[in-house]
């Protein structure tokens, strides 16, 4: 029915659909292409219709397909038989589809779904409205009733001039699914397209209001005293806010506004959304944060969510911060000036969820470079968390010559970070490392391997008077290496960097020493 190429590593397959999933994987691995079938979008392949059927099924293809969801599709008319498939072709071909979602609303629910009034994708999910509850259920897998999730956190798609106008009549911020499969439902009346205003109005007294939701912030805060005998502030120790986290929060919510709320200065267009904001301190892992919550009255949109973050940051900076930072904190330390925004770097705004997985992130990064550099490894600041896992992987490889090597070049560095060592772990053929912890050892390391020459064709009892300090000098300075961790080390230039497929690590724990590293 299609037929479809794909070009991978400058190698190009062809093949025709429907086939089974499995042959497609075995073909495309054999180009060299692992990705699953689900990963492989409409932008990484073409298609082209084998015949007049697949002409029409092209029309339903959207660019965010997968080469998965179309072989699936394509299957369907091999795995159908009689009557039923030759109502699916004469459906395609009559152009009755929107896409391949509208086509498996069909072929699950039947052809109820060719007269849904419009198509509801959520969650990942896509199906007509109106169905079935029970059905409703089983198609998105939700974890919270149809009845708390309001229309903002879905999208509708009209599928009638009956559905655009329902859809036109919806309040996205208050009106939930179950009001809107149920509208569509009961708007088939003549009675209710009369004025679908005042039935709308009519289903809403039967849903009960939603609860809100509290999303919360966090952001760094600074601390400013008075200089002995002058009036200039400077940075106080980050200690003193953590010891005074009572006054600070008292000396907060009294520049609040009296009723506390915030939100009356939000800009238009996100205070139908958020009922309330409220500043406010809290002590996370012996550090004292600025922590903002805001009461939602429907889920933020992505760009929403980026302008309350921007307002917040504003606020802190130039309108509720810029007061309250001119006004001291009195404690028993003398007076504080709290800073709720400075221009330094490390500066965020950051829901809670990211915040902490941040906290959790350094933590752990921190912990592995400590745990790294207990064990022989002196690293410095840089890399992440994956850098880490790998140098621990390479480490845990090595036998205990080519361990010992890496450890006298990462401590012949004047700094080391995680990246540095790992890409010297990759090039350990590159890294000599000799017992000999002296120059008149390395001299006669130097004799032995015959190195110079000029000296071996000298007499035995020559030979024998060589000053092998002298000679182990001759030998150092000629070979630039050094002494270190109680032997000589010569290094020759690195690779510029590790063949790709040697930097490809599993996901796995790893366990190097007494660490875990995810």
């Amino acid at each position: 029915m299609l037929a479809f190429n794909i070009t991978h590593g400058g190698r190009e397959l062809s093949l025709e659909l429907p086939l089974p999933t499995e042959a497609i994987t075995g073909e495309l691995r054999d180009i060299g292409l692992w990705q699953s079938l689900h990963l492989i979008t409409q932008d990484k392949f073409t298609l082209q219709p084998a015949n007049k059927l697949g002409e029409h099924f092209m029309k339903l293809v959207q660019p965010d397909d997968t080469l998965r969801s179309i072989a699936m599709y394509c299957k369907e008319f091999e795995v159908l038989a009689g009557e039923s498939r030759q109502a699916l072709e004469d459906l395609v071909l009559a152009d009755r589809f929107r896409d391949l979602d509208h086509m498996a609303d069909y072929l699950q629910y039947g052809p109820d779904a060719l007269d849904g009034l419009m198509r509801m994708e959520y969650n990942g999910q896509s199906a007509v409205l109106p169905m079935p509850q029970r059905e409703f259920y089983n198609r998105f897998g939700m974890e919270k009733p149809m009845g708390e999730i309001r229309l903002t956190e879905a999208e509708l798609i009209p599928a009638s001039d009956l559905g655009k106008r329902l859809i036109a009549e919806f309040q996205p911020c208050s009106d939930t699914v179950a009001i809107a499969n149920l509208a569509c439902d009961m708007a088939k009346n003549p009675t209710a397209q009369a004025d679908l205003g005042k039935f709308l109005q009519g289903i809403r007294c039967f849903q009960a209001p939603m609860p809100t939701q509290i999303v919360e912030y966090f952001c760094p805060l600074k601390v400013s005293v008075e200089e002995c005998d002058s009036w200039n502030l400077i940075e106080g120790a980050p200690g003193l806010l953590a010891d005074h986290e009572n006054e600070i929060r008292d000396a907060l919510k009294d520049h609040m506004p009296d009723d506390k709320n915030m939100a009356n200065y939000l800009p238009d267009d996100l205070r139908p959304k958020i009922a309330s904001a409220e500043w406010d301190v809290a002590k996370v892992a012996g550090a004292l944060y600025g922590k903002i919550s805001c009461e939602l009255r429907a889920p933020l949109a992505a760009y929403e969510q980026t302008g309350l973050v921007e307002w917040i940051t504003g606020q802190n900076s130039d309108g509720l911060g810029e007061g309250f930072e001119q006004h001291p904190v009195d404690t028993d330390d003398g007076e504080l000036y709290v800073h709720l925004w400075h221009s330094g770097e490390g500066y965020f705004v950051r829901p809670a969820e990211e915040f902490f997985q941040q906290l959790h992130e350094q933590s752990t990064l921190e912990q592995a470079q400590e745990t790294i550099r207990d064990s022989g490894f002196p690293i410095g600041p840089g890399g992440d968390l994956h850098t880490l896992n790998q140098l621990a992987q390479r480490i845990e490889s090595m036998d205990e010559y080519e361990q010992e090597t890496l450890c006298a070049w990462v401590n012949a560095q004047e700094s080391c970070s995680a990246d540095d060592a790992l890409h010297a772990s990759h090039n350990l053929h590159c890294i000599d490392f000799h017992p000999v912890s002296s120059d008149e050892m390395l001299g006669e390391f130097a004799l032995d391997s015959d190195f110079f020459d000029e000296y071996n064709d000298l007499p035995d009892e020559v030979f024998d008077m060589l000053d092998r300090a002298k000679v182990g000098v001759q030998y150092r300075e000629q070979v630039g290496g050094v002494f270190v961790n109680g032997g000589f080390l010569m290094v020759s230039e690195f690779d510029e960097q590790a063949p790709e497929e040697e930097l490809v690590y599993e996901q796995t724990t790893q366990t190097f020493g007494e660490m875990t590293m995810q």
